[in-house]
């Protein structure tokens, strides 16, 4: 799920991503059943919203004022609040 994560929030503008993460959760976890391996869709869900704190670490250790390392890490503090991680872990 941490590539999945990753992928999602990392690569597609906000409102893509707030449209569209769910839809393509199902076609990941039918994507992966067709090659005999079988996430629940809810338990899947869960998993994504908990790697959404290991983009934010990530991208925060990578800032880089060469880069556009910022936008990434929009993205992934933006999903932290559409998706309330806090509530995962209980802060």
């Amino acid at each position: 799920m941490r590539d999945y994560a990753y992928f999602v929030v990392g690569s597609l503008p906000i409102e893509e991503r707030r449209r569209a993460e769910r839809d393509l959760l199902k076609h990941y976890c039918e994507a992966l059943a067709s090659h005999g391996i079988h996430l629940q869709y809810d338990g899947a869900w869960t998993d994504y919203r908990r790697w959404i704190i290991w983009g934010i670490i990530a991208w925060q250790l990578n800032i880089n004022p060469n880069e556009a390392t910022m936008p990434p890490l929009e993205r992934f503090c933006r999903a932290a609040d559409d998706l309330e991680i806090q509530k995962l872990f209980r802060v």
